[in-house]
């Protein structure tokens, strides 16, 4: 038995761009805001509920570093703690982690920005993908227009510009602040046994 062989061309085997779309996309994205909103709101009344109780915010409210317990909410705690100076009541290694948390926000803020931008082009300049997958760099197709792939790569450029830049400045500041936080412990700033620490040297 002789089978005549099949020829396939390349355009076989590329999943086709005209894929039909899912009207359903946009519900993909706004159930889960949905449902994080709904349970953000349902744990700020919980937490509203328990602070009726004395001893609950005993347990749950942050307290000042002078004494008393933060009154308010959520957001009353955040303001305060925003307002704390940081070389008087957190110490140096608290103070690395508090910064680092302030730079993954920054960093944070430039990706959401950019995401605001990159998407509406994801959605509407490809057709492979359906549901939340549309608004993603998978809907993008090999017949994409050259202006698109070009600004995703730009965009990928500038994310690790600002990366570096952030990381840089952190850099910078960490080493003030270690300078600072030395001088301060030279000076007897935290007690006689730190800054005898400070100047001692131990041989073996």
């Amino acid at each position: 038995i002789i089978l005549e062989p099949n020829q396939l061309n390349c355009e076989d085997l590329v999943v086709s761009d005209k894929v039909i779309r899912d009207d359903r996309g946009l519900e993909a994205l706004v159930v889960p805001v949905v449902l994080n909103v709904i349970s953000l709101l349902a744990a700020v009344i919980i937490l509203g509920l328990l602070m009726r109780s004395s001893r609950a915010m005993q347990v749950f409210v942050p307290r000042h570093v002078e004494g008393g317990v933060v009154k308010g909410l959520p957001w009353d705690w955040f303001k305060a703690a925003y307002n704390v100076d940081e070389e008087k009541c957190i110490s140096i290694d608290g103070r690395v982690v508090v910064n680092l948390c302030r730079l993954g926000l920054k960093f944070s803020t430039v990706g959401t920005i950019g995401a605001f931008i990159l998407m509406p082009i994801y959605s509407s300049k490809g057709a492979a993908m359906h549901g939340s997958s549309k608004y993603s760099i998978a809907n993008l197709g090999i017949k994409t227009e050259d202006w698109v792939l070009s600004s995703v790569v730009a965009a990928s450029y500038i994310y690790t510009f600002v990366f570096m830049w952030l990381m840089r400045a952190e850099w910078n500041n960490f080493s003030m602040m270690r300078q600072r936080h030395l001088a301060a412990r030279v000076c007897g700033k935290f007690g006689p046994k730190a800054r005898q620490a400070a100047l001692s040297l131990m041989i073996e």
